[in-house]
Formats: C-alpha cells, sequence, structure tokens
C-alpha cells in the first residue's frame, strides 16, 4: 500500500505452485495485469528459511532478467544489506539476516525452473528479480500447526529492515518508468 505498487500472491495451499507450473491461474492474472495495468517490471518475492544463513537472495536469471536494472538493484539493496558470496555464506555459524547474495545456485530466479521471474522476462518480456526473504526478515509471528510444530517469531529490525529495502527498490524502479 505505502508504494502504489501493484499486489498479487499466492496463497500457501493452493493446488498450484506458480514457481515450477509452466502453465498456472496465477500466471495468466499476472499476464492480465501486467497487459491491463503496463507494469514495467515484477519483483517476485519468496520466503526461504534461516537455515541459508543469509537474509535474502536475489535472482536474476544469473543477470538475463533484468539486465538493464541489476546495477541499480545493487546499489540500492547495498545501501542496506552486505553483500556476500555464497562461498562465504556456507560458513556463517548463524544467520546474518542483514546479507545477501545475488544468484545464489538455488535461488538464481528461473534458470532451471518456470519461475515467476522466468515467465515475466521471457514470456511477458519485463525486467523481473526474484527476491528470497529468510524467515527472520518476514514472518512476525507463526503459531505451530500442522507443518510447523513449534513457534516461530521474527527478528522486529530484520522485518522493518526487509520492508524499508521493499519500499526503496519499488520507488527507486518506478523512476525508471
Amino acid at each position: 500500500e505505502t508504494t502504489g505498487a501493484h499486489t498479487l500472491y499466492s496463497r500457501y495451499r493452493s493446488n498450484d505452485d506458480p514457481n515450477w507450473d509452466r502453465d498456472s491461474p496465477y500466471k495468466t492474472a499476472l499476464q492480465n495485469i501486467v497487459q491491463d495495468q503496463g507494469i514495467g517490471f515484477v519483483l517476485d518475492l519468496h520466503g526461504m528459511s534461516n537455515r541459508h544463513k543469509f537474509g535474502l537472495a536475489l535472482g536474476t536469471m544469473n543477470g538475463r532478467s533484468c539486465p538493464d536494472f541489476e546495477p541499480l538493484i545493487l546499489e540500492t539493496v547495498q545501501a542496506q544489506f552486505q553483500q556476500t558470496s555464497q562461498g562465504i555464506a556456507r560458513n556463517f555459524t548463524e544467520l546474518r539476516w542483514d546479507h545477501f547474495v545475488l544468484n545464489h545456485p538455488r535461488f538464481t530466479g528461473g534458470v532451471a525452473n518456470y519461475t515467476i521471474t522466468r515467465f515475466a522476462s521471457e514470456q511477458l518480456g519485463i525486467p523481473a528479480l526474484q527476491i528470497e526473504l529468510c524467515s527472520s526478515a518476514r514472518v512476525v509471528e507463526r503459531r505451530p500447526f500442522s507443518q510447523w510444530k513449534t513457534p516461530f517469531r521474527g527478528q522486529p529490525e530484520a522485518i522493518e529492515q526487509a520492508v524499508a529495502l521493499l519500499q526503496s527498490l519499488v520507488a527507486t524502479l518506478m523512476t525508471t518508468f
């Protein structure tokens, strides 16, 4: 709401997986919104577990999904998070939510599967960026239920910084259109 950006999301218990299915109702809806509203950039937000030991992963399909925007994106993210590499992050002994990696092999944005980032870039012809946020930077509180047996609380500072980053990223990208 604070950015004025359009939002489309998939529910956790949906029967489709828009990030793996080649075709899905989500992708059809995205295509319609992009065409009807003249969307110029897609931010594809995801959640990853804290086990990766870094706060966020940016996926640009190794530079292919938004080549003209990658330097601007990196500059914006580096103002709030510290860039690291997969090799260095692998040796972190605890979560460093204020660190990020670019094109981690597990989070490339769609080199090997049919992600929203890949769909937007290749099928819709618009630049896209996949952002994976660790649990501590996106989950305010999770109560136990069938999949997660233990409660969880994210880190307020990490959540605030992630929200600020997303707002800044949207504002920065909107100035380019």
